[in-house]
Formats: structure tokens, C-alpha cells, sequence
């Protein structure tokens, strides 16, 4: 439910994944539930990796987002349906784990990638920014995707706003106006 969540869930909606799962503590699943998630698990007290396993019959899911990588690398391998593909953006949780079992990659054709924007290059950063632009801002106008702001700060209180976010607290974006 943190802002790139808010907007992965409708834009899996509007580019078609039959279904979206997401793993957010249980004071988040209305608004995930509201932007077109289909189911909600609430990490704290159900394992996601059984949950998806259940729900999708032992097939697994196709895509995994995650920000967390160390504590759910296992998890998510295990949650991947064949051909799947996860896409590390964070590091989170933490960046070492003490045991993988990596057979998964191999049996289901698992592809990891990982992805920051803060390494590439201007020119990449100005096409992908046009390229969502032709993608999304005709559903912006429509209607059918939609900005999350959880909170607006100013910018003399950029600590209080981080304090917000460590804490797990914000649902969509988090804002500082410089005024």
C-alpha cells in the first residue's frame, strides 16, 4: 500500500493480470481492495507463499514485486508460477539470508531481475517517463487511475514524514511542499 504499490495494483489492473495479490498489514487491505486488488494477505499473521499456493491451485503467481528482498526471497520463489518472473526494487528488509533453496529457479524457469532507477542514465529516465506518459495519462483524465497522497508535510518537517514512512504507516504517497 506504499505509493508504488497503490500504483502497481491499478496498473496491473489496466495492462490485465487476471488477478492481483498483495501482502500489506491488515490496516491497508481496504484501500488495496478499493484499487483493484483481489486478494489481500496480511503478512503479519498468514504465510503468502501458502495463501497464493492455495488460491492459484499450486500454480503460483507470474509476477512478484518486492522491496523486501532477504526476508521473502524464499517466499517468493516458492509463490513463482512456472516462467515467472520477480523484480527486486528494494532492499528493505535486508540484502543477506542465511539459506536458499534454489531448485525453483531451475524447475519453474524462474527469472529474478533487479531494477533501480538511480543507476540509470538521464536518457533512459526520460524515456521511461514518456513511455508512462503514453501509457497512462489518458487513464489519469479518465478516471481510471488514480494518485494516492496518504499526507502532505512541509519541507521543514522532511524528519517527521521519514519517521511516517519507516514506520510503516503511510497508504500511497507520502508529500513535502517546499514552499
Amino acid at each position: 500500500a506504499s505509493g508504488v504499490g497503490t500504483a502497481a495494483i491499478q496498473l496491473g489492473k489496466l495492462l490485465g493480470a487476471s488477478e492481483i495479490f498483495v501482502t500489506a498489514s491488515a490496516a491497508k487491505h481496504d484501500i488495496c481492495t478499493s484499487l483493484g486488488a483481489d486478494y489481500c494477505i496480511d503478512y503479519k499473521t498468514t504465510l503468502f507463499d501458502e495463501f497464493i499456493n492455495e488460491k492459484t491451485e499450486g500454480k503460483g503467481v507470474d509476477t512478484i514485486m518486492d522491496f523486501l528482498m532477504a526476508p521473502y526471497f524464499q517466499k517468493n520463489l516458492d509463490s513463482l508460477a512456472m516462467d515467472g518472473r520477480m523484480v527486486m526494487l528494494a532492499t528493505m528488509g535486508g540484502i543477506k539470508t542465511n539459506e536458499i533453496n534454489l531448485v525453483n529457479i531451475l524447475r519453474r524457469r524462474i527469472r529474478i531481475i533487479g531494477s533501480t532507477l538511480r543507476a540509470r542514465t538521464l536518457e533512459y529516465k526520460v524515456k521511461l517517463t514518456q513511455g508512462f506518459s503514453e501509457l497512462a495519462l489518458d487513464e489519469f483524465a479518465k478516471g481510471n487511475l488514480k494518485p494516492v497522497i496518504d499526507s502532505v508535510y512541509d519541507w521543514s518537517e522532511v524528519g517527521a514524514a521519514h519517521d511516517f514512512m519507516e514506520a510503516n504507516k503511510n497508504k500511497g504517497k507520502i508529500i513535502l511542499r517546499v514552499s
